[in-house]
C-alpha cells in the first residue's frame, strides 16, 4: 500500500487537494499521509479545495495546507477553490445543486492545467537538485 501510494504521488504531475476544515483547520488525516512523503513531490504545483457547512467554505483548512504544500516543494496555485455551505452546493447523493459552480471550477481547473504545464515544461530542463 506504501509503495503503491509513493508511486501514484511520484507519478502525478500535480496535487489536487480537496479538504474539508476541522476545528479551524486540515484533517490529520490529510496532514499525516502529506507528511509520510517528501521528494514526491518537489518541483510539481498544487491546487487546493475545501469545504464546509459555514459560510467561509473552509478557507482556514485551505491557508495552513497551503503552507503545508510550499513546504513540501509543491506550491499551490494562487486561486483556491473554497465551498461554502456544502449542503447547498452538493446534494447527498453527489448531484450539484448550485450551478454557478460549474463556470466556477472549469476556471479553477484551468489555471492548475495551467501551471501543471508549466511546471512540467520546466523540469524537462532540469531542477536545482
Amino acid at each position: 500500500m506504501k509503495q503503491s501510494l509513493r508511486n501514484k504521488i511520484n507519478d502525478a504531475e500535480g496535487y489536487l487537494a480537496v479538504t474539508p476544515e476541522y476545528n479551524r483547520g486540515l484533517s490529520g488525516a490529510m496532514k499525516n499521509t502529506l507528511d509520510y512523503f517528501l521528494e514526491e513531490y518537489y518541483f510539481k504545483p498544487s491546487a487546493i479545495v475545501s469545504y464546509s457547512p459555514g459560510m467561509f467554505g473552509g478557507v482556514n483548512a485551505a491557508q495552513q495546507l497551503r503552507l503545508v504544500f510550499a513546504e513540501l516543494g509543491a506550491p499551490s496555485i494562487s486561486s483556491s477553490f473554497p465551498i461554502p455551505r456544502l449542503h447547498e452546493v452538493i446534494s447527498e447523493d453527489g448531484t450539484l445543486i448550485d450551478e454557478a459552480y460549474n463556470k466556477r471550477v472549469s476556471k479553477f481547473l484551468a489555471e492548475f492545467e495551467w501551471y501543471i504545464e508549466a511546471f512540467k515544461n520546466q523540469r524537462a530542463n532540469g531542477t536545482p537538485y
